[in-house]
C-alpha cells in the first residue's frame, strides 16, 4: 500500500537565476532526473508516471528551459559548473 504524498514546486535561486524544481514526495528511493540539451522536466512525464507513487522524483528545469530564468552567462567561468561542496538552499526540504 502507497500513501499519497502532494507534491511540491518551487524555484531555487542559482547565481543569476533561478530553476523550477518538483518533487513528487513519494514515499520511496529518491529518483533525481537530469534533463540533457534543450529538454526539460516534462520529457520525464511518461518515465514518472510508469515508475509511480512509489518512488520520491525529483525534476527540474535548467536555466533557461521550461519555467526556469534565464542568465546572464553561460560559460563555464560564469558559474554553470560547481566547485564540489557548493550548494543552494531549495524552497522546500529535499532529504537524501
Amino acid at each position: 500500500m502507497t500513501s499519497r504524498q502532494s507534491t511540491r514546486t518551487g524555484m531555487v535561486p542559482v547565481d543569476d537565476s533561478a530553476l523550477y524544481v518538483r518533487d513528487t514526495g513519494g514515499p520511496g528511493h529518491l529518483v533525481v532526473y537530469l534533463n540533457g540539451a534543450y529538454a526539460d522536466q516534462s520529457h520525464w512525464r511518461r518515465v514518472i508516471a510508469d515508475l509511480g507513487s512509489d518512488y520520491r522524483h525529483l525534476t527540474c528545469d535548467e536555466r533557461a528551459r521550461g519555467k526556469s530564468k534565464r542568465s546572464a552567462d553561460y560559460s563555464f567561468e560564469g558559474g554553470a559548473v560547481r566547485e564540489p561542496g557548493h550548494r543552494h538552499q531549495p524552497p522546500f526540504p529535499i532529504h537524501f
